[in-house]
């Protein structure tokens, strides 16, 4: 339990009350300086769901789980549809005019599939000899050896899939093992708090039993 005021350090005090729904906890901070007092009154559902935001080891995970998405998403992109746009610009042989000027644009449109075909299709427009040309480049690539089947290729994406799960059972286990602390250290508190209850009451009963033993010495009834 922590106070909202940092200065509020001085007595804390903790309170028991029965049922889930009632607050089994609460924290009395004093300060003699400020002559303040704050009282944060917990239930166990309220205790859990403030472990869950601030615990850092469950942010830490959730964080990879984020960053295991990326990871499939970047795997993924690999047979997704490309566009690349490209252009050349240049010079050309001397002529009885001088030099030459040839410039040109395309668009690149390319596709990687699971069985490691590339297909690759650039529609261009060039400029030449005072006209414009225009044309279509095809590319095919198949490999024949290394990366010839779908297993190798998908290798991967399968990878990143794996490493999501991973992640998202951390979460899972990580948000199970603080919730389960979170009770423990809620019950431990008030478990203490009655040890200190029951510490009090035979501390009390003692004193009168010693009040008592004294009064019967004044009148003889018990000995030293």
């Amino acid at each position: 339990c922590v106070s909202k005021n940092p200065f509020v350090t001085d007595s804390l005090r903790f309170e028991e009350t029965s049922g889930f729904e009632e607050p089994i906890a609460s924290v009395e901070l004093n300060s003699s300086t400020w002559r303040l007092q704050e009282t944060l009154v917990l239930t166990l559902e309220k205790a859990i769901e403030m472990a869950l935001v601030a615990n850092r080891g469950l942010i830490s995970v959730e964080e990879q789980v984020d960053v295991s998405k990326l990871s499939v998403v970047s795997s993924e992109s690999q047979f997704e549809l490309k566009y690349k746009p490209k252009a050349n610009a240049g010079f050309g042989q001397h002529s009885t005019d001088g030099v030459e000027e040839k410039y040109g644009a395309g668009l690149t449109i390319a596709k990687r599939f699971e069985s490691g075909t590339a297909l690759a299709v650039t529609p261009r427009v060039d400029r030449v000899d005072g006209g414009f040309q225009s044309g279509v480049d095809i590319s095919l690539r198949q490999p024949l050896l290394l990366g010839s089947n779908k297993e190798y290729n998908l290798s991967s994406v399968h990878a990143a899939h794996f490493s999501l799960r991973s992640s998202e059972r951390s979460v899972f286990l990580t948000r199970v093992h603080t919730v389960i602390t979170t009770v423990v250290l809620v019950y431990r508190v008030v478990q203490q708090r009655e040890v200190v209850s029951l510490n009090e009451l035979s501390v009390a009963r003692l004193l009168g039993l010693v009040e008592a033993t004294k009064a019967k010495e004044k009148i003889g009834i018990a000995t030293p």
